[in-house]
Parts: structure tokens; sequence; C-alpha cells
């Protein structure tokens, strides 16, 4: 042992060192291994919450996606058949002004009106009357003007976009070109897309008219749209994430069970009453 000493005001003071010695090389693995279990173990919980974050990020993405698309088409389909309130004579109640029919065959006005397509194909037309300026508008939220006519909601899939365009009047004028409400064909593995789009229609039952039945556009006769009671909409989406689990399956908008391919999926339904329909 060194000893070192040192006088202080007549005081003798000693500083003894022992041999010094540092971390045997157990130790330092010890050490280490401890580190990199606590590293190892941040690095798991980072990746979960990212992909925990990443699960909501896209599952609120389609829910809000998808429900505003419904949303938008439901609000058509309960103003399918609204009309201007007119006054008659003085003294006279007031009554509704008539509605122009869509087609030549109708036997009377046509509230709404769909084409029966393949997967993701289905189109849906929702006609109501425009009542004058800054009061209603088409379903891109265009204004047709101060002219009352007819204005018609026109829905359809275009490869993974669910689209509408309005139309107005006799001659079908569009207020706006097709524009998208979900999805972006620019896009297509970046963004929320469309993969199937069906609607269905409930009419009364030919054998009990106290019933009702549900049929595609295709059952329906050019001159029996005005049948329709109730529409049925189902909007199938894709999430943007690629890296989840493939098992399981969901159920798509045709009612059959589907393998789970990697991605979210979600599917809307609704079924919405005419409201006007005399």
């Amino acid at each position: 042992m060194n000893t070192r000493c040192t006088i202080h005001a007549h005081r003798k003071v000693c500083d003894q060192k022992g041999p010094q010695r540092g971390a045997s090389l157990i130790e330092l693995m010890v050490g280490l291994t401890i580190g990199l279990m606590v590293v190892l173990a941040a690095t798991g919980s980072l990746l979960v919450t990212r992909e925990g974050s990443t699960t909501v990020s896209d599952s609120y993405r389609l829910a809000t996606a998808g429900n505003n698309a419904m949303r938008l088409i439901a609000s058509s389909i309960r103003q399918a058949g609204a009309a201007e309130l007119v006054q008659t004579n003085q003294g006279d109640p007031v009554s509704f002004a008539p509605m122009t029919q869509r087609g030549a065959t109708a036997t009377g006005d046509q509230l709404v009106f769909g084409t029966e397509g393949g997967a993701g194909t289905d189109t849906l037309i929702v006609s109501y009357e425009h009542r004058n300026a800054n009061v209603t508008r088409d379903c891109l939220g265009n204004d047709p003007g101060a002219v009352p006519e007819r204005i018609d909601n026109n829905f359809r899939v275009n490869n993974v976009e669910l689209q509408c365009r309005g139309q107005r009047g006799l001659a079908g004028n569009n207020i706006a070109d097709f524009q998208a409400l979900v999805g972006d064909n620019n896009n297509p593995n970046t963004d929320i897309a469309v993969e199937d789009f069906q609607v269905w229609y409930w009419v009364q039952n030919p054998v009990d008219a106290t019933q009702t039945q549900r049929v595609t556009a295709a059952a329906i006769a050019a001159n029996a749209w005005s049948t329709v009671q109730t529409v049925e909409v189902c909007l199938q989406l894709r999430g943007i994430g690629a890296n989840y689990p493939a098992v399981g399956t969901y159920r798509n908008c045709r009612d059959a069970n589907v393998a789970n391919d990697g991605r979210m999926h979600q599917v809307f339904r609704g079924m919405y009453k005419l409201r006007n329909r005399m």
C-alpha cells in the first residue's frame, strides 16, 4: 500500500491509496447484456406503439371516409322526390310542384333509378327538385341556380373512386363533372380505395301486397321504378396499410366470407326509406 503524508498547520495528514482495479470481463458482459435487453425492450415497445398507431389511423380514416360517403348518399335518398310548395288560387291550399319525369316510359315521377353492374359497378341516381338559389344543392355542394328544376345526383364507382355528379333539368345538363367522394385513382395504393358499391331496392311483393322484397336494378322494369319504397346501399372500402396479419375472413358487400389479404377492409351498409314516395 502506498502512503503519502503531508503536514498542514502542524498536523500530519496521510493519504492512503490502495491498488486500482477496473471492471472484470464478466461484469462488463453482464452490464452490456442488461443494456442490450433494455434497448431491445424499448425498441419492441416502440414497434408495437407504431403498429398500434398505424392500425388506429387506418381504421379512423376508413371509418371517416365511409361514414361521410354514406351520410351524403343517405341525405340524397331522403330528399328523393322533394318538391317545391306552390300556392294555388287565393283561399285554396298549397300544392306540390310536379317533378318532371326522368324517362318517357315512366308511369310516375321516378325518385330513384339505377343500373346493375359487376363487382363495384352499380350506379344510383337520386332525384329531387331544386327550390331556388342557396336552398338546395347537388351531391357536390353546387348550386344549380335560381330557376326551380330537377336535380339528379349520379353515384358510381370508377376504378377505386366512389364518384358523384349533379345533373339538372330536362336536358340533363351537368352542373359539374364526376368528382371523387372517396378514393384516388392517381394513388390507388397510397390512399383509401373503394372495392365494391352495391345497391338493392325494396319493392312491393307481387304475390303479397303487404310484404316487400329486395331486388336488384336489373329486376325492376323500366316503368316500375315508382314502386321502389326503400333503397339499400353497401359500400366496401380498403385501407392503406398492407402489412396486417393475413388471417381470418371478413364479410363483403355480397355477403360472402373473404380471406384477409394483409389489408384492412370495412363494409358500410344502410337502408333508407323514400320519404316523399306517394
